[in-house]
């Protein structure tokens, strides 16, 4: 190669010639490398749909029908979601050997929408005992892929006393709902995504204490010896799902008399004599008793009173017990005091704004669970007085609904505040609350339920014109609209599951000794009729008075007329 031009030079070293013929053309290219900032779905693997394989369903496609708020055109819209849901058992292509996963798949038009919900719910929890997300898929049939097999709670739910008092305690302590709680291959109960729904028992604990998460504690005999250990403190629990065991339609047979349960939410169909019930508040109690039970004999049983299924009296709340009636709201009154009577007295202390606002008193029945809990707590005691088999089942309870005192509506806001004068206190008293059924009619229907008085002890009463000259407000009684008397019974897995805790915990089952620990009253045994034709002869004695005229008795077998024509 020759340099033109060039003579008597060298070159040294290690260089590098370029020698170019013709002329020569340099390009500049200038790049800039943009980085794509992470994303929180990149945290997780990207699964394709083809890669998954499922295996089994854990649960059927379902359809999300929750209520939710979306943000549309600037303004909140209340809307539903319309989404299709199924949960699988799956295997990962090329990932056999890593063992199954649980996935979630959505399929209709919010599916997307659900699936971020779902997703931002659970890509943050990174907790031995909370199911731990693995990977995603974000097609047009979305999943969400969790670590390892999960077994849903719901497969293996029993619904026995034990395992309930276990997985209420769980789910408290989890901060979860039932369908929530899954079991893991390795033995272990977790919280993770919302899976199929059983007839689960719904109650809350006073206390969630820590629980073991071991799936054994799913046996009975298991979690009883574990609440054993804990001792006193377990009391309130146990008692507290025996409480929550209640049947809330419970149907006597007309043949056999035995009792029979329907679901929660299903309601029998009612007695054709109750379909023309005027009266909301007890036309619910057609759906529970056949046409061998009149409306009289009905109309005469009681709130404090626990019945057998022929509607014999089994036992009694005492009656030098607190009231079962309990006030849970009040505007315009302080000072609530039972008095001599069974009078319940309210200081009145709304003198300037009832006109404007209206006053009211809402008041409940047993509000405090003192009835269920008195009795369960001691129901063992009854069965051997009775010779009774043992089958609670067939024993219920009447609750009532509640009760409210208020100013008319249409008075409400008429007139603005007032200014008044220097006025003595001034008594709102209540004659005694309902206890029956009759009276419960009586009390809404008469109005006969209240008066005025400056006297405490309530011997004077202040006359409709007195209470309107110092312009006292006027006072309605009604059941709220959507209320009914309701039939409560308890489930016959309850009682022998309260007498073996009892004698766990060294109380005698056939004594009240329990419910005194508890500090519940020691309720009255009434023994039971054995002549059942003694029965038969009281139905035919009220059909032959309802012939002569009478509405209704005020109490059962007692030919005295409540309400008479």
């Amino acid at each position: 190669m020759s340099i033109t031009n060039a003579s008597r030079f060298s070159i040294k070293g290690q260089n590098t010639l370029n020698h170019v013929h013709g002329d020569q053309t340099i390009i500049n290219l200038n790049s800039q490398l943009d980085r794509v900032e992470r994303t929180e779905y990149d945290e997780f693997e990207y699964i394709k749909r083809g890669d998954i394989i499922c295996v089994k369903k854990i649960m059927v496609p379902e359809d999300v029908r929750d209520w939710h708020w979306k943000w549309q055109n600037g303004s909140g819209v209340f809307g539903r979601h319309k989404t299709e849901r199924t949960i699988c058992t799956v295997e990962l292509a090329g990932r056999q050997s890593s063992g199954k996963y649980t996935a979630i798949m959505y399929e209709g038009k919010d599916a997307h929408e659900l699936w971020e919900e779902d997703f931002q719910r659970v890509s943050g929890t990174r907790n031995p005992d909370i199911a731990q997300l693995f990977g995603i898929n974000q097609s047009k049939i979305p999943a969400l892929i969790f670590h390892h097999e999960l077994l849903p709670l719901a497969h293996v739910y029993t619904g026995s006393f034990w395992m309930e008092v276990y997985i209420g305690e769980l789910s408290q302590n989890k901060r979860c709902a039932r369908s929530e709680l899954w079991m893991d291959t390795k033995g272990f109960m977790c919280s993770g995504p919302k899976g199929p729904a059983t007839k689960w028992l719904s109650f809350n604990s006073r206390s969630a204490p820590a629980v073991p998460l071991t799936v054994d504690m799913l046996k009975d005999d298991v979690s009883f010896s574990y609440f054993c250990n804990i001792g006193s403190s377990a009391d309130w629990i146990v008692l507290n799902c025996a409480r929550y065991s209640w049947l809330h339609n419970m149907m006597v047979s007309e043949a056999s008399r035995d009792t029979k349960t329907t679901h929660l939410y299903e309601h029998p169909a009612p007695d054709p004599a109750w379909t023309d019930e005027i009266l909301y508040y007890v036309r619910r109690l057609g759906s529970h008793f056949p046409r061998q039970f009149p409306k009289n004999i009905i109309y005469g049983l009681r709130f404090d009173i626990v019945y057998s299924n022929s509607l014999e009296a089994v036992a009694m709340w005492p009656r030098a017990a607190a009231s079962l009636w309990q006030c849970v709201d009040r505007f315009g009154w302080t000072e609530m005091t039972w008095v001599d009577g069974g009078l319940i007295r309210f200081k009145f202390t709304d003198a300037v704004w009832w006109p404007s606002y209206g006053v009211h008193l809402d008041i409940e029945f047993d509000e405090s669970r003192l009835f269920w809990d008195g009795w369960l707590s001691q129901s063992s005691r009854v069965f051997d007085p009775l010779n009774s088999s043992g089958n609670g089942e067939n024993w219920f309870q009447i609750k009532p609904p509640s009760l409210r005192i208020e100013t008319p509506k249409w008075s409400r806001g008429l007139r603005r505040p007032k200014v008044v004068r220097e006025m003595a206190t001034v008594y709102l008293f209540l004659h005694p609350l309902p206890m029956s059924v009759s009276e419960l009619i009586i009390w809404a229907e008469l109005q006969d339920t209240h008066f005025w008085s400056f006297d405490e002890t309530g011997q004077s009463k202040l006359s409709k014109a007195e209470c309107e000259q110092r312009d006292l407000p006027s006072l309605v009684s009604r059941v709220p609209g959507g209320r009914s008397t309701q039939l409560h019974s308890w489930s016959a897995r309850v009682y022998p599951a309260l007498r073996d805790w009892q004698i766990a915990r060294g109380f005698d089952p056939n004594t009240s000794d329990w419910a005194r620990h508890m500090r519940y009253p020691e309720f009255e045994i009434i023994s039971a009729r054995k002549d059942e034709d003694r029965f038969d002869g009281v139905v035919e004695d009220q059909e032959e008075n309802q012939a002569t005229g009478s509405w209704w008795e005020a109490f059962s077998g007692s030919n005295i007329s409540a309400f008479a024509f």
